[in-house]
């Protein structure tokens, strides 16, 4: 929702600042709010009139400074990308720190949360996109959510949790899970189904060279280091929400995992599961490539024709064969496309719109 900070020009919307608003229907009036989400960084700038933060797509020190400081990777949690409204509550979200809470009625931020609607968080952060499972049955609808770590300590496994929420924001389930491997895997969106929490892992790794000869001289991004590698496979993770599903497991394995082509993943459509067949199909939108030196100053409609665009693809697994790693994979449209949506009492089962 800000792209400029006091004369300073942002050229990566990921940077910019989260503005959060509402519509309502009051008394048989519509009533319009909105308002910035109260972030440690936005209310420090606005009281100072100047930018004092680095974000993570910032090349160099965007305050202008004489003085760079190559040592640090601290940078704004500017709460922009999701905000979720449950059980009275509301809440902010960026995947690289934890959720702001913000009264729902006056969009006043309240402050930065260790716990949602009475879970607290495996680890100081919430992913910013969430899943919500219609149902006829009131008691049945759920609120679906993730975390998890994008460090660990050597040789751990990194630490993440599904959470649940019934149509009250009461928790309903937590489940945590030891994810090996999955340092700088990017994992950004969510699926879920009745047997099945899913999560794209990128292949992504921390590029040691970029990080020394360009992020410490202020030549690229500190989220540039963070790079898709050639030859590498992202990694479709299906982690058992029920009994059913743990059965499908085989010795110590904590979740399925399958290997994909080199792509790289934001966003997700839908999955849903083939009662006949046991097959799980997964709908999503998969870029060829990322590269995260891209801003507004270069990108063109080419840009889209024959560079990183996006096609809607669907992937089918079946996870009742325990081992079977085959992966089908199909373009469902050749247009190229982000963001999607369908209609969410349909989310987590099969659907054709």
């Amino acid at each position: 929702g800000l792209l400029e900070i006091f004369g300073k020009k942002l050229n990566q919307f990921f940077d910019g600042d989260g503005l959060v608003y509402s519509v309502a229907f009051e008394n048989g009036e519509l009533t319009f709010k909105h308002n910035f989400v109260g972030t440690k960084g936005f209310t420090e700038e606005q009281a100072a009139k100047q930018m004092l933060y680095k974000g993570a797509f910032a090349i160099g020190n965007p305050k202008g400074d004489d003085f760079y400081n190559p040592f640090d990777f601290d940078v704004k949690n500017v709460a922009n990308t999701g905000v979720v409204d449950w059980g009275g509550e509301l809440y902010a979200l960026w995947e690289g720190g934890k959720p702001h809470k913000m009264d729902p009625t006056t969009l006043r931020t309240e402050g930065e949360a260790d716990s949602v609607l009475g879970h607290e968080l495996e680890v100081p952060q919430m992913a910013a996109h969430y899943r919500v499972l219609d149902a006829d049955d009131p008691a049945k609808k759920r609120l679906v959510a993730f975390s998890i770590e994008a460090q660990n300590q050597p040789l751990q496994p990194n630490k993440c949790c599904f959470y649940e929420w019934d149509a009250d924001g009461k928790p309903a389930a937590r489940a945590p899970f030891g994810v090996q491997n999955a340092t700088f895997g990017m994992f950004h969106d969510c699926l879920v189904t009745e047997n099945w929490y899913m999560l794209l892992q990128n292949p992504t790794a921390l590029d040691p060279r970029k990080l020394l000869t360009e992020y410490m001289f202020a030549k690229c991004a500190l989220a540039e280091t963070i790079a898709m590698q050639d030859g590498k496979r992202p990694i479709l993770w299906m982690f058992p929400r029920t009994e059913k599903a743990k059965k499908m497991l085989s010795g110590d394995e904590v979740a399925k995992s399958y290997e994909l082509k080199n792509q790289f993943f934001f966003h997700h459509v839908n999955a849903f599961e083939r009662e006949e067949t046991g097959e799980v199909c997964l709908d999503s939108i998969p870029w060829k490539f990322m590269d995260f030196s891209m801003n507004l100053d270069m990108v063109t409609p080419a840009f889209w024709q024959d560079g990183s665009r996006t096609e809607y693809t669907r992937f089918t697994v079946n996870p009742s064969k325990k081992d079977s790693k085959q992966v089908k994979q199909e373009s469902l449209s050749d247009r190229c496309c982000e963001f999607p949506c369908m209609n969410p009492t349909m989310v987590g089962k099969e659907h054709k719109y």
